[in-house]
């Protein structure tokens, strides 16, 4: 999946930036703790007027151009902010399938609008009860109209229209796209365990607008730049994990000294950042792989998956640990962090997933 040239380093900078201060304009860690952790209207419009929905999308449809490298870049701001802008729903996932599998006309009018933020996108692919990238799209397609249960869907209260994927009768993968008042879908939604709200699509025969038929392979390759997203967001989430924990360890006296003098903490400190790191080195191998259609970009993006998954889960379990009982409660922003990287770890396919992706690829 080749994509247009990488922004540079300088302006991957200045995007991280951007996101850092819209963060602090429209974010704090009191709205993780509401029973309805959202993106504000407000909020959406400060990040679509700095341009933000418009990176990875071609000039050509009023995009600012870029791969994933530099989506990812954003996405671990995101992560490190603990934001719920949905800009994986829109500008990573929604915008790479319509590129990939629309016709020239849906580019021209769909792209632009994702671009400058004037219309908001859910993807539906997952099914209930599924887990890995490889239970997607169980939901049937006949004729133009698409029925079954999409769970899990990330922003469906704010979006207008959804991109479905499901079955045709020959057992080949469909994707289509519906517009939110469509007769036939019913929306319900539920809050996730970090206060984020997620929604159930059922559609009973709801016509469809049918981009295309994919390939397995090239629906997969899209499944993976979002995998290499969520991960690097992951890696963010670690990073605020690291610097609220090392601080914490400075001011936290027991026995009369701070905490953070006690060389075994010291250790497991040490240890957290390594596994930061080493996540956010194989992540960034990932998605430079993928943006240079390198031949092993599937075995770099399990291996990035993996590895961000499993050190996430690490580096916030042992934030909570170094923190004690406080670590545990709704007030220490630590737990907040450590809900986002296991619902993380639970899209785009498993860290058990992806290992075992990574043997059938070995063999």
């Amino acid at each position: 999946m080749k994509h247009e040239a990488n922004l540079d380093a300088e302006v991957r900078r200045l995007f991280a930036a951007t996101v850092e201060k819209l963060a602090k304009q429209h974010h704090s860690i009191e709205r993780c703790r509401g029973p309805r952790f959202e993106c504000s209207d407000e909020e959406w419009s400060a990040f679509a007027e700095q341009g933000v929905f418009a990176l990875g999308i071609d000039p050509e449809y009023g995009g600012l151009g870029g791969g994933i490298s530099d989506l990812a870049a954003v996405m671990r701001q995101i992560g490190y902010n603990l934001l719920a802008v949905p800009f994986f729903e829109n500008a990573v996932m929604a915008a790479l399938l319509v590129n990939r599998f629309g016709s020239a006309d849906l580019k021209e009018s769909l792209l632009p609008q994702i671009a400058e933020g004037s219309v908001r996108m859910a993807v539906a692919l997952r099914d209930p009860g599924t887990v890995g990238a490889d239970a997607n799209h169980r939901a049937q397609f006949a004729g133009d109209t698409i029925s079954g249960v999409k769970d899990q869907v990330m922003d469906a209260e704010n979006a207008s229209k959804f991109l479905v994927g499901a079955h045709d009768v020959d057992g080949k993968m469909v994707l289509g796209m519906i517009e939110r008042d469509s007769p036939g879908l019913s929306v319900q939604h539920y809050r996730l365990p970090d206060n984020r709200i997620a929604s159930r699509l059922t559609l009973d025969s709801v016509v469809a607008t049918i981009l295309a038929v994919p390939d397995p392979g090239d629906i997969q390759a899209i499944l993976d730049a979002g995998a290499v997203c969520l991960a690097s967001e992951t890696v963010g989430a670690m990073a605020a994990a690291n610097r609220i924990t090392l601080d914490y360890a400075k001011v936290r006296r027991q026995f009369g000294r701070p905490i953070g003098d006690f060389q075994v903490l010291q250790h497991r400190m040490v240890d957290m950042f390594i596994a930061e790191r080493r996540s956010r080195a194989v992540v960034d191998e990932a998605a430079a792989a993928l943006d240079n259609s390198l031949s092993d970009r599937t075995m770099a993006v399990s291996v990035a998956k993996a590895q961000a998954d499993k050190s996430g889960r690490f580096v916030a379990e042992s934030a909570i640990q170094i923190h004690g009982g406080m670590g545990l409660t709704d007030e220490c922003a630590i737990g907040h962090y450590l809900k986002r990287i296991l619902l993380n770890g639970s899209r785009h396919g498993t860290a058990a997933w992806h290992l075992n992706r990574l043997s059938l690829l070995q063999r």
